[in-house]
């Protein structure tokens, strides 16, 4: 028996596997953590592509100037296309404005001062939000379980 401790003591064929034990949890930890942000991610990204997506229909049709009726279609097929990434249709906001000398104006359809730079624009955003599966994780970022995310995209028409 008093060979048997020091024998013991010098042994080293079981370390390996103790320092496994001892870090495979931070491990696993770091490896959760990657994953959740990327699926945050991804689901930024979709919604950002969507809104991208959704200003293209407005330049598609060229709608420098166009009667009301046709302003609300565009809008409402902005709507639409951006509702695809949508957890809801309520989450998407189409808008189209115009701005004189950089000033917004109510009406798409205003006419500008003479001399005044004419910009036009159509933007989508969406809202949503992601629950991640380690909530801990993302600190202040979460409220009630899930964290805000947001796509948006805006284009100038004229």
């Amino acid at each position: 028996m008093p060979r048997l401790i020091p024998a013991l003591r010098r042994d080293e064929r079981g370390a390996s596997l103790v320092e496994l034990a001892l870090m495979a949890p931070i491990l696993l930890a770091f490896l959760a953590g990657i994953v959740d942000c990327a699926r945050l991610y991804a689901a930024k990204l979709s919604m950002q592509q969507a809104a991208e997506r959704s200003v293209e229909i407005a330049t598609a049709g060229g709608i420098s100037a166009a009667s009301d009726q046709a302003l609300q279609t565009i809008k409402t097929n902005m709507q639409n296309d951006a509702t695809s990434a949508a957890p809801a249709a309520s989450q998407v906001t189409a808008s189209l404005w115009l701005e004189c000398a950089g000033v917004k104006q109510n009406d798409f359809n205003t006419a500008c001062n003479t001399g005044d730079q004419v910009a036009r624009y159509a933007a989508v955003s969406i809202t949503g939000s992601y629950r991640p599966a380690f909530p801990y994780l993302f600190g202040s970022l979460v409220s009630n379980g899930r964290i805000a995310v947001r796509g948006a995209a805006s284009v100038r028409v004229q």
